[in-house]
């Protein structure tokens, strides 16, 4: 089985270069790695041609958030009929055996998308979560066994979840062609999520892989709170809009969303974290005008 890496790399060259090392530890030798460069400053390109010449670089030229810059390298595997695709962010360090691990569940659940076992980077025995279960009541999802030490037993079975994330998600090139690419609306956050969702109504099963193992940093790409808040809430209205029905919407936002909002109008009106208010109350702004992409300047 040929297996195409596909890793996005936005002026992460130290984050991503751990991560290329540690692919190159790995027994499973029948994959590429293609690399995307969002239009990094900190020499990225020229780094990586030099000291990973096996890697497949992509230029994109520019921040296409984390969707736009995955679509690119999705693209260059389909073409290229490679039969199955790993999404792998650039902040991982993956451990030995983790594409034996995807391999051999791939075989027992052909036609499922698979999510890894992540740990915490700076705590390798605290996993940060294995994946998402959608909870109605919040409009949010609940991810399992987050910040929680793995004892070696809770977590070794293979159990079906609503989402997995992108930091590695594994699927077959044929899900791959029928679900479709990342929408680019989200640039960062819940991209992989919604995926998810539309392959779930296609029928597939979204599961945890226990022996798929690789450490997380968490979020190297946010440069703030506000930052973070921001492309969070956004790409959170536009889920919901995607994949919640419109009269389930309907109550998501009387009881949860609409209250959540006031009480961030409270907070900015009141000084109360006024940034981090003003960032969300952007997203909703942003969301309803149907303004997408890149973020406005002062987020970024």
């Amino acid at each position: 089985m040929r297996v195409a890496i596909i890793i996005v790399n936005w002026n992460g060259k130290t984050d991503t270069h751990e991560c290329l090392e540690s692919l190159r530890l790995h027994h499973y030798k029948n994959f590429q790695t293609i690399l995307v460069d969002n239009g990094s400053t900190d020499g990225s390109v020229t780094h990586f041609k030099e000291n990973f010449p096996e890697v497949v670089l992509i230029e994109a030229g520019e921040n296409l958030g984390f969707a736009g810059g995955t679509n690119l390298g999705i693209r260059y595997a389909l073409e290229r009929d490679f039969d199955a695709l790993l999404l792998l962010n650039n902040d991982t360090v993956a451990r030995k055996g983790m594409l034996d691990g995807f391999i051999n569940m791939h075989k027992e659940q052909p036609n499922s998308v698979l999510g890894g076992r992540v740990y915490v980077y700076t705590d390798p025995v605290t996993l940060h979560y294995i994946g998402g279960l959608w909870n109605r009541k919040e409009a949010n999802f609940d991810l399992i066994a987050h910040y929680t030490r793995d004892d070696q037993k809770s977590f070794e079975e293979p159990r079906e979840v609503d989402y997995v994330g992108g930091c590695s998600l594994f699927a077959p090139a044929k899900i791959f062609r029928e679900v479709g690419e990342l929408e680019e609306k989200f640039f960062l956050f819940w991209e992989e999520t919604d995926w998810c969702m539309r392959a779930k109504r296609l029928g597939y099963r979204i599961m945890y892989c226990p022996n798929a193992r690789l450490l997380h940093k968490v979020s190297q790409s946010f440069r703030s709170r506000p930052h973070k808040k921001y492309y969070l809430w956004r790409s959170r209205l536009l889920l919901i809009r995607r994949n919640i029905p419109l009269l389930e919407r309907v109550r998501l936002y009387i009881t949860c969303l609409i209250p959540q909002y006031l009480r961030f109008v409270c907070n900015f009106l009141l000084g109360r974290d006024k940034k981090n208010a003003q960032a969300v109350l952007r997203a909703f702004f942003d969301y309803t005008i149907r303004r997408f992409g890149k973020g406005p300047e002062w987020i970024e």
